[in-house]
């Protein structure tokens, strides 16, 4: 199984986790470091525009997170979009008021 992992380090705290997998044909290996990029379709017979997991790596840029790709040819993709959580705004005025 071909893995990648695209992003930030890993946020410290918690974090929430969005994954998604599928039983297709998964990707080849050599595919994997740039089915990230814009516009960009492993193989002439995949359908879709190339944006999808091109925009999920600019969110998980964009908010402190990681995406997390796993692929094996024939059996699958999973995808893993890994943000950090932010305290509450309740939390957060109840660590101001105990200072």
């Amino acid at each position: 199984m071909a893995e990648r992992s695209a992003s930030s380090p890993p946020a410290e705290g918690d974090e929430a986790v969005l994954r998604v997998e599928d039983t297709g044909v998964g990707i080849e290996p050599e595919d994997l470091p740039h089915v990230t990029d814009k516009f960009y379709k492993a193989g002439s017979s995949r359908s879709g525009s190339g944006l999808g997991l091109a925009i999920c790596q600019e969110i998980a840029e964009l908010h402190g997170g990681r995406l997390l790709l796993r692929s094996e040819p024939g059996a699958g993709t999973s995808a893993e979009l890994i943000l950090p959580l932010l305290p509450t705004r309740s939390v957060e005025r109840q660590e101001a008021h105990s200072l």
